[in-house]
């Protein structure tokens, strides 16, 4: 890796050139280097810069320059419309709220900007003309697949609590370790959490419940979840939601319902209102908790009774999470369980494609001709799920004449 080359977009490479050509140091920095060293295409570069912010848009003078941090060194220069930020190097003050420095201070050195980053991997830079600069063994972290703090884990955690988090969505996602000083700090330290902002708790708690390596995030840093999500202190399938989570499809809402599947679906609600997850994440994780432990029978009729409950997409997620929990619980019957699961999949896909009636709005009557029979109120909608009853369960077809025929039964 001391031989790396980035192969950088051609508005970032012309930007680094502008700002060296004008004298100053120019680096891309953090992810973008990271992503790059790994294989991977980055999503975005940042760049930074021993030239001061006004300085930066004196160089770029000639484009639009937006100020966007400006206080904190950032400037946003549009290269053919693309924006790129543009940070000076600076050491932070000092973390008055273990979350946002109190102020800034430039420095003319990318050692000093370096070595005020979370992790070894996210504190690397790189220039074509210079090459990588790699001042606390990124690249060897990324060879050994691990996250480590940069410099004393404590301290890194003390400054901004949300690493702790970020350190386990970074290996959860990218399927690496933690390096044991950075795991010992992580526990000693997990109580930083509480004060940090829910919505950004949430959006972390996302990304590692789907990352790829959750299971054993989850497995090693139970205590860590419990302190972000307090109702989960009574788990004890712990090792059946580690398990169980790399056999559940990568999906936000079926995830957490996998995580707080022992809570019951008012508790899951309310611990996903706490977190500020947004209205699809909360109802649909708590309503397929609340599903979850029903009884199923790998029957068409079910299958039709399931879709009707939580339509189809969340009827899916919900064999989804019983056939991966019956991976990770591999008791006696558990070959019996995804015998039926499998059954029960391929009579809903049926019923999908077939588009069977599993709503009232698809009956072949509506709430007007049940009224023209002489019904009102109420039993105007009892009328209509009970027609929608026995259409799933094959007793009536849904024609017209066939529902009306029923319903005349009824008022008799």
């Amino acid at each position: 890796m001391s031989e790396f080359a980035m192969m950088l977009p051609a508005n970032i490479a012309l930007v680094i050139e502008r700002l060296n050509t004008e004298g100053y140091k120019a680096y891309a920095v953090g992810g973008c280097v990271r992503d790059a060293m790994r294989g991977v295409s980055p999503h975005d570069y940042d760049i930074t810069t021993s030239a001061l912010p006004q300085q930066v848009k004196a160089v770029f003078s000639d484009r639009q320059v937006i100020e966007t941090g400006i206080s904190h060194g950032t400037v946003t220069v549009l290269m053919d419309g693309a924006p790129v930020e543009i940070t000076t190097f600076r050491v932070d003050g000092e973390y008055l709220d273990n979350r946002h420095p109190a102020g800034v201070q430039f420095t003319a050195r990318i050692e000093d900007d370096l070595s005020r980053r979370d992790f070894t991997v996210n504190a690397m830079a790189y220039s074509p003309t210079e090459g990588l600069v790699d001042l606390f063994g990124g690249a060897e972290h990324l060879r050994q697949r691990v996250i480590a703090c940069v410099g004393d884990a404590d301290t890194r955690f003390n400054e901004d609590g949300l690493r702790i988090l970020r350190a386990l969505r970074f290996a959860a996602v990218l399927d690496f370790s933690i390096a044991e000083d950075t795991a010992h700090a992580i526990h000693r330290n997990r109580s930083l959490l509480k004060g940090i902002s829910r919505e950004r708790i949430h959006a972390e708690l996302c990304r590692l419940l789907c990352g790829c390596a959750a299971g054993a995030v989850v497995r090693q840093y139970s205590d860590v979840l419990c302190t972000i999500i307090p109702a989960l202190e009574d788990c004890t399938r712990w090792e059946i939601i580690a398990d169980a989570l790399p056999h559940a499809p990568a999906d936000a809402p079926l995830r957490y319902a996998l995580l707080l599947h022992q809570l019951g679906e008012d508790n899951a609600k309310e611990a996903l209102r706490s977190l500020r997850a947004d209205n699809r994440t909360c109802a649909q994780a708590s309503r397929l908790v609340g599903a979850l432990y029903d009884d199923f029978i790998p029957t068409r009729t079910f299958a039709r009774t399931l879709a009707r409950r939580l339509g189809y997409d969340d009827a899916h997620s919900l064999l989804a999470l019983h056939r991966a929990l019956s991976l990770a619980d591999t008791s006696a019957d558990f070959r019996d369980r995804l015998s039926a699961l499998d059954a029960l999949e391929g009579y809903l896909e049926e019923s999908e494609r077939a588009g069977d009636c599993v709503t009232v709005a698809a009956l072949a009557v509506d709430g007007r001709d049940i009224a023209a029979l002489g019904l009102s109120g109420k039993d105007i909608g009892n009328t209509l799920e009970r027609l929608l009853t026995l259409v799933i369960e094959d007793r009536v077809a849904n024609e017209r004449e066939a529902l009306l025929s029923i319903v005349k039964s009824f008022v008799q």
